[in-house]
């Protein structure tokens, strides 16, 4: 009986089909892959990973192929007990050890990786070590004009903190954000740090601080998780001077370390709030909201996503959008901007006179928006009765190569996003701010938690 030819061996034995569907499945799950790595952030160099070992595992499928494709059962031959270890053994080899030599170059991979902070510990306080500063510096006349300092009781602050706490984890539990809190050994030298403004004005020494800091970063490091920021937020009520009703509630400090060396602090104060009237209700609120979007923006850029393009109905907006890390549900104001120069003039005057009209003809309106009204009558006379001067001022900010662009709050609206397709999401319309604003195409879009 004559010789069977070889590629006659090797359908039989069904070696084409099982590489085929080999090829096939390796390609999905490479595909998937950088499906993980553009949506989820994973390392940039799995792919090639994965694509290596699905090659370099070749030998070993083509031998088993080989040997045990046909029907029936086939003994394991020497080739088999021999050249499949190895061939596993070598692609080990590489995987692990191919880094050391840059085959991967992972070190790239991982320093594009390094510039998103996806990592952040939360320390939030009220610490007592606050009140003892503030004897520290009552009688010194530098700090005659320094603002008065409240902490909050305990009770008070705990509620603060598991509300912003349970806010935070809820609103990021599907993003690609880390959220790390203390426990108490740490919190404890956390609470040292006092509002930004008493280290400005060196109540604090502020090298003891940054090697606190740096003692943090390291003890994470060792733990495998390296943070890129340290978010402390100081919880006081905040009176200036011969100010006994409004204030500010709490501090934003955040500290990076840049490199690996360059320590890096910033911080912010929260808007002016009215202590009489402005329950703790609304400030934990309003805390969570805003660390909300100070952390989105440290992941993901500043909360601006596009504008709207196309008003489908009374309350659904189809908007493009200039970012694509957005995800359905997502909370969004929306708003008009007026930009310097004679359109962006015109065009609000026009506004403010619709938003005039509005109110003028409806006396309910009338009495419930009496200052709006008084405030929109001011400004309408002052830009028209300073049209000339204040186009001419525009003109020479622009032609210098300088912009300017502002809203007034009268037409914002909030919405939530239902679906998004590639650049595109559909938005619906849940509140506006006040009766008489309007809905255009245009209107820009901001990532928005708190209404």
């Amino acid at each position: 009986m004559p010789n069977k030819s070889f590629i006659k061996r090797l359908v039989e034995r069904r070696i084409p089909h099982i590489l085929g569907s080999y090829l096939v499945a390796g390609t999905s799950l490479i595909l998937f892959i950088e499906y993980l790595v553009e949506k989820y952030q994973f390392p940039s160099y799995y792919p090639t990973l994965s694509l290596f070992a699905l090659v370099g595992i070749l030998p070993s499928v083509i031998i088993l192929s080989y040997f045990h494709g046909a029907p029936g059962k086939d003994e394991w031959t020497k080739v088999e007990q021999v050249g499949i270890p190895i061939n596993i053994l070598f692609i080990a080899g590489i995987l692990f050890f191919g880094d050391s030599i840059n085959i991967w170059n992972i070190e790239e991979g991982y320093e594009e990786q390094s510039n998103v902070k996806d990592t952040f510990l939360i320390n939030m306080h009220s610490s007592k070590q606050i009140d003892n500063w503030m004897l520290s510096i009552k009688d010194k006349t530098e700090y005659s004009d320094f603002p008065e300092l409240e902490i909050l009781s305990d009770s008070l602050l705990d509620e603060i903190k598991t509300y912003v706490t349970t806010f935070l984890e809820s609103k990021y539990l599907n993003l690609d954000v880390d959220l790390h809190y203390p426990n108490k050994e740490l919190q404890q030298t956390l609470d040292i740090f006092p509002p930004y403004e008493m280290i400005e004005e060196g109540v604090v020494d502020e090298v003891i601080l940054e090697n606190k800091m740096l003692e943090i970063y390291d003890d994470y490091e060792n733990k495998g998780i390296y943070l890129d920021g340290i978010i402390n937020v100081v919880f006081v009520r905040i009176f200036p001077k011969d100010e006994k009703k409004w204030g500010r509630y709490f501090f934003y400090n955040f500290y990076e370390l840049q490199d690996g060396e360059e320590f890096n602090a910033w911080w912010f104060s929260s808007p002016n709030v009215d202590w009489e009237n402005d329950t703790d209700i609304e400030i934990k609120k309003e805390a969570a909201s805003y660390l909300y979007n100070q952390i989105y923006e440290l992941r993901f850029g500043d909360n601006y996503i596009g504008e709207v393009v196309e008003i489908l109905d009374d309350n659904l907006l189809k908007i493009f959008l200039s970012k694509t890390n957005i995800h359905k549900d997502v909370k969004v104001e929306l708003m008009k901007y007026y930009s310097a120069g004679r359109a962006g003039r015109d065009e609000w005057i026009a506004d403010l006179n619709y938003i005039d009209t509005f109110i003028a003809e409806n006396k309910i309106l009338k009495d419930k928006y009496i200052e709006i009204l008084n405030k929109n009558s001011s400004l309408l006379d002052t830009l028209i009765n300073n049209y000339s001067i204040i186009i001419k001022e525009d003109s020479l900010l622009l032609s210098g190569g300088g912009s300017n662009y502002w809203k007034d709050g009268m037409n914002d609206y909030y919405g939530k996003v239902l679906s998004i397709t590639n650049d595109e999401a559909i938005v619906k319309v849940l509140k506006q701010e006040y009766p008489f604003g309007r809905i255009r195409v245009g209107d820009e879009v901001y990532i928005y938690d708190d209404y």
